[in-house]
C-alpha cells in the first residue's frame, strides 16, 4: 500500500516538474551525456581492432577497512543519462578499475533518461540508487514527502552562460535585447539563467530572448550563424562546444559555487538496511574520483577499452582522446573539485545542511517551492557516513594511476 501511494504522489510530482522544470540538475548531467560524445558511435572500422583491455594496475590496501561478502551483493544505480561516457567518470571507472567488484559488489549502472526518470526508477523498485539533480531531491521531499537522502554530492552547479569570446556583450547588462541559446524551453537551466540575469537588472522574459538550440553541432550552428548570442549550457555541453572550436567568455553567479547538482541519493529505508553497502559504494566512487583527478588519460583509456561504443568517431586518435580528457578534466576541474572544496574539508562527496537550506530558498525564491521544512532531511545528516566513504588509502589510488600505462 505504501508502495502505491508513493508511485501516485511521484506521477504527480513528475508532472510538476515537467511543467516548471528545476534548476540545478533534473536535465543538467543527463542532457550532457550525450554531448560528451561529439559523434555517433560505430564499430571500429575495418582492419582496426579496438584495444585490448589491460589489466589495471594493482592499487594495494586502497579500502581496507572494508571486507568483501562471501557472495556478491547485487546494486543497481539509475543515472540520469542516456550515454553512460567518460563524463561519468566517476560511475565508470569502479567498474573498470575493479573497486566494486573487490568489495564484494556487483553493480549494474544504467542510464535511464532524466532526472524524474531516475528518481521513479528507485520508487518502482527498478533501482537501488540514483544519479541524480540535487533539486529533485529537495523537490521530492517536499512536495510529495518521498524520503530521498542525498549520500554523495558530486558536483556543484557546473552551468555556463557563454559568449563567444569576441562578442560585444561585456557586462549583465549587455545582455539586453540579445537572444540566449538554451537546451529546451523547459531547460533546467532557464530557474539559473532568469535568476542570475533578474539580479543584475535584465528580465529574460521581456528584456532578452531565449531560443532552443539543443547542444553539440546544432548549438555550434546557432552560434555560427547568428541565430544565438549565447548559450546557457551544462559543464559538459560548453566544453563539447569547445572541442568543436569555440572560444567563450563566461557569466556564473557566485551562488551557483555554493549550491549542490548532479548527486546520488537513496531511499531512506534502503540506507537504513543497507548502510554498509551504501558506504562501500560511494567510497568506489570518491575512490574513482580521485583517480581521475590524477590521470584523466587513464580515464579516457579504459573507458575506451571497456565500453568502445563511447568513443568519439570521425576524428583521429589525438583528437578523440582530447576531446573526451577535456569532458572529463571540465567536470572534474569544475564541479567535482567545487563541491570538494566547498565545506573546506577534505572529504569527497560530502553534502551539508547549509549547502541544501540554500538550494531549498533558491527554489523557493524562483517559485518552484512553496514551502520548506528542515533542511538535513534532505542529506545523511550523520558526520561519521561522511567519514566512512573516505576510509581508503588516496595514495595508494595516486599511486595506481601514475604507474598504468595509459599511453595509446
Amino acid at each position: 500500500m505504501r508502495k502505491i501511494i508513493i508511485l501516485t504522489m511521484l506521477s504527480i510530482f513528475t508532472m510538476l516538474i515537467a511543467a516548471c522544470g528545476s534548476p540545478a540538475a533534473p536535465e543538467t548531467t543527463e542532457e550532457s551525456s550525450e554531448a560528451a560524445t561529439p559523434a555517433e558511435a560505430k564499430e571500429p572500422a575495418e582492419g582496426e581492432e579496438a584495444a585490448e583491455a589491460e589489466e589495471p594496475a594493482e592499487a594495494e590496501d586502497v579500502a581496507d577497512s572494508t571486507t568483501p561478502p562471501e557472495d556478491p551483493i547485487d546494486v543497481t544505480i539509475a543515472v540520469g543519462t542516456y550515454v553512460l561516457n567518460a563524463n561519468y567518470y566517476w560511475l565508470m571507472m569502479p567498474q573498470a578499475l575493479g573497486y566494486w567488484e573487490d568489495m564484494g559488489y556487483n553493480v549494474t549502472v544504467e542510464g535511464v533518461g532524466s532526472s524524474t526518470d531516475v528518481l521513479q526508477q528507485i520508487v518502482g523498485g527498478n533501482a537501488d540508487m540514483g544519479q541524480m539533480g540535487a533539486s529533485v531531491v529537495v523537490q521530492a521531499n517536499v512536495k510529495e514527502d518521498i524520503p530521498m537522502r542525498i549520500v554523495h554530492e558530486t558536483g556543484i552547479v557546473d552551468w555556463q552562460l557563454a559568449v563567444p569570446a569576441d562578442s560585444d556583450i561585456q557586462e549583465p547588462a549587455d545582455f539586453t535585447g540579445k537572444t540566449i541559446g538554451v537546451f529546451n524551453m523547459t531547460s533546467s537551466g532557464i530557474p539559473l539563467l532568469e535568476s542570475y540575469l533578474r539580479e543584475n537588472g535584465v528580465d529574460v522574459q521581456s528584456d532578452a530572448n531565449m531560443i532552443a538550440i539543443g547542444f553539440g553541432p546544432q548549438a555550434s550552428e546557432a552560434l555560427n550563424s547568428g541565430d544565438a548570442d549565447a548559450v546557457m549550457l551544462w559543464g559538459a555541453a560548453i566544453a563539447q562546444l569547445e572541442n568543436l572550436g569555440h572560444e567563450f567568455r563566461y557569466f556564473r553567479s557566485d551562488q551557483w559555487d555554493q549550491m549542490p547538482d548532479f548527486s546520488l541519493a537513496v531511499a531512506q529505508d534502503y540506507f537504513d538496511e543497507n548502510r554498509q553497502v551504501v558506504v562501500d559504494v560511494v567510497k568506489g566512487m570518491n575512490m574513482a574520483i580521485v583517480f581521475a583527478g590524477e590521470s584523466p588519460e587513464c580515464v579516457v583509456k579504459l573507458q575506451w577499452e571497456n565500453w568502445p561504443d563511447t568513443k568519439p568517431t570521425d576524428v583521429d586518435q589525438g583528437t578523440a582522446q582530447a576531446w573526451d580528457m577535456h569532458i572529463v578534466s571540465s567536470h572534474y576541474d569544475v564541479a567535482a573539485q567545487g563541491a570538494y572544496q566547498l565545506h573546506g574539508s577534505d572529504l569527497w562527496g560530502q553534502a551539508t545542511v547549509e549547502e541544501f537550506d540554500l538550494m531549498q530558498n533558491f527554489l523557493v525564491e524562483n517559485n518552484l517551492l512553496e514551502s520548506t521544512i528542515d533542511p538535513s532531511t534532505f542529506i545523511i545528516n550523520d558526520s561519521s557516513f561522511w567519514d566512512e566513504i573516505n576510509d581508503f588509502d588516496v595514495e595508494a589510488i595516486k599511486k595506481q594511476a601514475q604507474e598504468m600505462d595509459c599511453s595509446n
